[in-house]
């Protein structure tokens, strides 16, 4: 028997799916190291279908992350602006380019300009 995917497998598919952007990956990309369509990652995705856990485990362990981490915090759903922003075409941007910079240092330079220049517009707000 088929059982309806449900809220949890919604905010699942959606984490799946910003790590996959994140990552720069297609739907076909990603199905083909699932080994599944990218039909079927479009609807693992959307939440309308289930992943299976072993194919959860493969996806965890291509984006380098704990199997848990897809399913934190399902208490209360993600923010609907945090989604749509990480989902982006900008904030996948961001990502891409922030990961090749190799130095450690740089990087939290970078962060530490931005949290600056983020507190300094609060200010002028």
């Amino acid at each position: 028997m088929r059982h309806p995917a449900n809220e949890i497998d919604r905010a699942v598919g959606q984490r799946l799916r910003t790590l996959r952007l994140a990552r720069g990956l297609s739907q076909s990309e990603f199905g083909t190291h699932l080994g599944v369509t990218y039909q079927q990652i479009q609807k693992y995705e959307a939440g309308t279908n289930r992943i299976a856990a072993s194919r959860l485990s493969r996806a965890a362990a291509l984006f380098g992350v704990d199997p848990a981490d897809l399913f934190a915090d399902q208490s209360r759903p993600p923010a609907d602006a945090f989604i749509a922003f990480v989902s982006g075409t900008e904030a996948v941007e961001l990502n891409r380019a922030f990961f090749r910079i190799s130095d450690r240092r740089t990087r939290a330079r970078i962060i530490k300009l931005v949290i600056a220049m983020a507190d300094s517009s609060e200010g002028r707000a």
